[in-house]
């Protein structure tokens, strides 16, 4: 397949197709990629050039790879560092750059891409906030908004999303 056909073709990575309830609420990667470089944006204004490339293709590989669930990825590290490889080297068959983000950037990544998993639950089945899983991951990114420095903005955003989501 050509290289920008495939890149192109990469946005359409269904997503949460392991998820039972929200398997049916139509997320694709180009959507989550586009959604979490808005919130880089907006968290971070000054975010460098690489950041953000990062942060639009960092699921480019997922067309090679697949969208794995976060619970298999978390349950077998040494699956994940192998689908990482192929993730890896699937954006660059592509024609797109792979930075190495330093620990820092690298952490801000996953809490945005993070963020973007919890917002999409809000948005589709907020009544999902309420089990186990969600409260830790919400417990999570308070702690990360802390850790950042980006604690009042998390909160603004947080308070209107429940407003605007909760049931």
């Amino acid at each position: 397949m050509n290289n920008i056909l495939k890149a192109w073709n990469a946005g359409m990575v269904k997503r949460w197709h392991c998820n039972p309830q929200l398997c049916d609420s139509n997320d694709y990667d180009s959507g989550h990629q586009q959604r979490c470089t808005i919130l880089l944006l907006l968290f971070w204004p000054d975010a460098t050039r690489e950041q953000i490339i990062d942060m639009l293709t960092h699921d480019q590989g997922e067309i090679d790879a697949g969208d794995m669930s976060y619970v298999v990825k978390r349950k077998h590290p040494e699956f994940s560092s192998q689908l990482q490889v192929i993730e890896v080297e699937s954006i660059q068959n592509q024609g797109l750059p792979v930075f190495v983000l330093d620990p820092e950037d690298y952490a801000k990544r996953k809490w945005l891409d993070m963020l973007d998993s919890y917002m999409w639950m809000l948005r589709n089945k907020p009544t999902m906030r309420h089990k186990k899983e969600w409260e830790v991951q919400n417990r999570l990114l308070w702690s990360n908004a802390e850790k950042f420095n980006v604690i009042k903005i998390y909160q603004d955003f947080m308070t209107a999303a429940l407003e605007f989501y909760a049931d």
